[in-house]
């Protein structure tokens, strides 16, 4: 039973890990019930992998919710028996584990589980299986990595709205692993920090981008530090630093292109695709949403009043991050270590950026640039009507009427 971790990483190889574990549930894994639920019908695999035992919830034990009632003497002394073949040397074979719907459960291996984590070994090889065939489209990127890397563990960083992101170590050095169906924040992020990197602007280092199937994988450094909603001046400061960028080798307005160019020839093209034309994607046909009560009148007007007073921007034209919250600013010992999240960088009014930072107790370093308050008007209504829109979409109605009074009050003012 001890020694087939081996065997399983060569079937992995081979393609052959279904019979693998046939072979192993059948024989010294001694669960042929197991075996046999397994082939009632067809199964999707994945694995070996290494994983966090953390986030597997055992099925078996002596505690009163577990579906396999252990007593605790016998569970114990399975236990101490195996941890002791661990201190000596052996190596165990793979967890069995079902995933269905985000949740890992343990179909064979409880014991072997609560040992490792006992002996303080939260990371361990695990083969997952489901019914759906999900597992290509939630860990393909398992697959991606390993290839690259080599058997490391990957834990889940961060589950964004439009991505998700991951993190391994390999060599004592850190990893971030972000996972996107959209290819442009790729190449977004490989000619911006490329650009940033010899500023004073701290940003990630950008290893290896690539695909996997339908999804786009980026493997980048991974930033240490933490979030803090004080610390404004430092904030601005790098928010600055950002707009003293040059942009005098580009061209064009709004989102990036492959090169670092914004995708439209004026400010004004940029917020007529941005606010009101039925794009692919996130927006595709959203005036849909006009019909199930989105504030049309409403939405309409500011739309004409952003597009009347557009003019007051197009000459301050900045690199701007446009999602400049205080979530996406690293600090570690009160310095900022890091900018992330450069999915929404543009070419745009850099007062864009500074309606995430406003804060009583920061003076506005732009205040005196010509045609300030209008400007700051603009870019408040651009911001809101976009937040308008996405909170209705997603049903977060209260958030719906802030947004929505906030509008009003601006428009008036």
């Amino acid at each position: 039973m001890l020694n087939r971790l081996h065997e399983a990483l060569e079937a992995k190889k081979n393609g052959t890990i279904e019979n693998w574990v046939h072979d192993f549930l059948n024989q010294d894994g001694n669960n042929q019930g197991f075996s046999e639920g397994l082939k009632l019908c067809k199964r999707y695999w994945l694995g070996p992998v290494l994983m966090d035992l953390r986030k597997i919830k055992r099925c078996c034990g002596p505690e009163p919710e577990m579906a396999y009632y252990e007593p605790e003497e016998n569970f114990n002394r399975r236990i101490d028996g195996i941890m002791k073949a661990i201190e000596n040397g052996k190596e165990m074979p793979p967890l069995i584990v079902k995933y269905e719907k985000g949740a890992y459960e343990l179909n064979d291996g409880n014991h072997r589980h609560e040992a490792l984590l006992r002996l303080n070994q939260p990371y361990y090889y695990v083969i997952l299986w489901d019914s759906d065939n999900d597992l290509e489209n939630s860990h393909g990127h398992y697959k991606w990595i390993n290839e690259r890397y080599g058997e490391v563990c990957v834990d889940v960083f961060d589950q964004g709205h439009m991505k998700k992101c991951y993190m391994f170590t390999k060599e004592h050095q850190k990893y971030l692993v972000s996972v996107s169906e959209k290819s442009h924040e790729l190449f977004e992020n490989k000619w911006l920090l490329e650009h940033l990197k010899n500023s004073d602007i701290p940003v990630k280092s950008v290893y290896q981008q690539g695909t996997y199937g339908l999804k786009n994988i980026e493997v980048t450094s991974f930033i240490e530090g933490c979030c803090r909603e004080n610390n404004h001046e430092e904030k601005v400061e790098v928010m600055k630093k950002l707009h003293e960028v040059s942009c005098k080798k580009t061209y064009g307005y709004g989102f990036l292109d492959k090169q670092g160019n914004g995708i439209y020839e004026t400010a004004e093209a940029f917020i007529e695709d941005f606010l009101w034309c039925e794009t692919k994607g996130y927006w595709k046909d959203f005036h849909q949403l006009f019909q199930l009560g989105l504030d049309r009148n409403l939405y309409e007007k500011c739309y004409k009043s952003i597009l009347e007073n557009l003019s007051y921007s197009e000459p301050f034209r900045s690199l701007v991050h446009g999602d400049f919250h205080y979530k996406h600013i690293l600090f570690e010992n009160n310095r900022v270590t890091g900018i992330l999240d450069w999915d929404k960088v543009m070419y745009f009014d850099k007062l864009y950026d500074w309606l995430y930072l406003e804060n009583p107790e920061v003076v506005s370093p732009y205040m005196h640039e010509p045609h300030y308050e209008k400007r700051l008007l603009n870019m408040r209504l651009i911001y809101l009507l976009d937040a308008m829109r996405f909170y209705f979409k997603n049903h977060y109605m209260d958030a719906y009427e802030h947004a929505r009074n906030q509008l009003k009050h601006f428009l008036m003012s």
